[in-house]
């Protein structure tokens, strides 16, 4: 398929998710807390990503059923949630959710939030509440700092029984259990129960990294249920997807959308159905405007199915002359002990080696980089002055293309090659400025 085939197909697969909000709607199935309403084009393990999959082509049927019935069972998992936090009273009037992981904490107590860039002290009359993604929790923590975090799983046979023998219930509401027994959205529902109880009537406005995911869209749709007059933003903190099908607009959206750059907000409200006055652009808070070498490199995907293809697409760039011996495998640094990582990279490694009397080290092509699969970091390559090329394995879902994006340049080197330049730099992110960006946020 050519550049503008691709395209078409993307148009295509946003018709299709539209319908099937409208469907939803139409049935009394509720958008914001339907595990196929998350159209994850980058979350291979989520019911959205392999809804998309079956949209693309109807021979992914059994692929969405596993999926299906992989989440299905996930639900009746307990996640044990623990919640650590002070018992001293603490007055506030902001909440921000956000993510953590034991290194983000300071010896002090404080939390250094890596996609706002600060210090939880940055702001007083301001609530932390913290999904924590590690095992091992801070003992010290601030006031301002909730801490949400996961103690074990266990299997619950007694609701899973219980579930089963309800037959009536199963054929009566088919379509709405479907959608709601999965784990994400079970999730979201142990997330929200323990939410609401730090909402009182002094909190006037809620602010979120948002990814469109399940648990995030039944938090805001719950807080708008308990107090409309609750402002909730959300941002964008990292550059979208090639097919940011997961920020479609829907049931439990923020209020207002935080975007760093005018491409994003062009397409989200061109194509995922956002009022343009719900978007604001601001500078970044995560990237910064500072120096980073993002060239030179080939960086591999938090996950993949096959190591040959991989290979085997770069064996393609180096047939077209477009790779440079002596750039530098970087893994994706939640993958760092995964065995099939260590062998990719033993396998590139071996590639490298093959061709190195071919190629030459200081050739035109060491500014360049190479990204592989569903990932938005090519974005941020870009802006910071390196040359693209991208690997994708579902180029419909996983390239980007100039009608979702205006400022890029898309250059068709094979079916499952592209190569990305910037027609104006700064119009797809807007680097920001530690703690000053973030004020800005705030005063929305």
């Amino acid at each position: 398929m050519n550049n503008n085939t691709i395209t078409s197909e993307q148009i295509h697969l946003l018709n299709n998710i539209k319908n099937f909000y409208k469907k939803n709607k139409i049935n009394n199935i509720d958008n914001y807390k339907n595990s196929f309403s998350f159209f994850s084009s980058y979350d291979q393990n989520s019911n959205g990503y392999s809804l998309l999959k079956y949209y693309i082509s109807k021979k992914n049927i059994f692929f969405l059923l596993k999926n299906f019935i992989r989440n299905f069972l996930l639900s009746f998992y307990s996640r044990d949630l623990g919640v650590k936090k002070n018992k001293q009273d603490f007055k506030y009037n902001k909440i921000i959710i956000s993510w953590s992981n034991y290194n983000n904490f300071n010896k002090n107590g404080s939390y250094n939030d890596k996609y706002f860039n600060v210090n939880s002290r940055i702001k007083k009359k301001t609530l932390w509440f913290l999904i924590h993604l590690d095992n091992e929790i801070p003992k010290k923590i601030d006031n301002n700092i909730i801490i949400l975090f996961q103690k074990n799983n266990r299997i619950q046979f007694i609701k899973f029984f219980k579930f089963i023998l309800n037959l009536n219930y199963i054929f009566s509401n088919f379509k709405k259990v479907i959608s709601e027994q999965s784990n994400l959205v079970t999730v979201g529902n142990e997330f929200v129960n323990i939410f609401l109880k730090c909402l009182n009537q002094n909190v006037k406005k809620i602010i979120t990294p948002y990814e469109g995911q399940p648990f995030q869209n039944i938090i805001i749709k719950e807080t708008q249920n308990y107090n409309k007059k609750i402002k909730i933003l959300g941002y964008i903190q990292s550059f979208p997807p090639a097919f940011p099908s997961n920020l479609f607009y829907r049931q439990g959206c923020p209020d207002k959308l935080i975007v760093n750059g005018y491409d994003q907000k062009y397409c989200l409200t061109k194509f995922l159905n956002w009022g343009k006055k719900n978007i604001i652009i601001l500078d970044s808070t995560r990237f910064i405007n500072e120096k980073k070498d993002m060239s030179n490199c080939i960086f591999l995907p938090i996950n993949f199915s096959s190591s040959n293809f991989i290979i085997n697409q770069l064996r393609i760039i180096v047939k077209k002359k477009l790779f440079n011996n002596n750039c530098i495998v970087r893994n994706h640094p939640q993958s760092i002990r995964s065995k099939k990582h260590i062998n990719l990279i033993k396998k590139i490694n071996i590639l490298k080696k093959e061709n190195y009397k071919n190629i030459n080290l200081n050739n035109r092509h060491e500014k360049q980089s190479i990204f592989i699969g569903a990932t938005s970091s090519v974005i941020e390559a870009l802006e910071r002055g390196a040359d693209v090329v991208h690997i994708v394995k579902e180029p419909i879902i996983e390239s980007y293309n100039s009608v979702f994006w205006p400022n890029i340049k898309v250059y068709r080197l094979s079916e499952f090659i592209y190569k990305y330049s910037l027609k104006k730099s700064g119009k797809l992110i807007k680097f920001g400025y530690k703690n000053r960006s973030f004020n800005k946020y705030l005063s929305f």
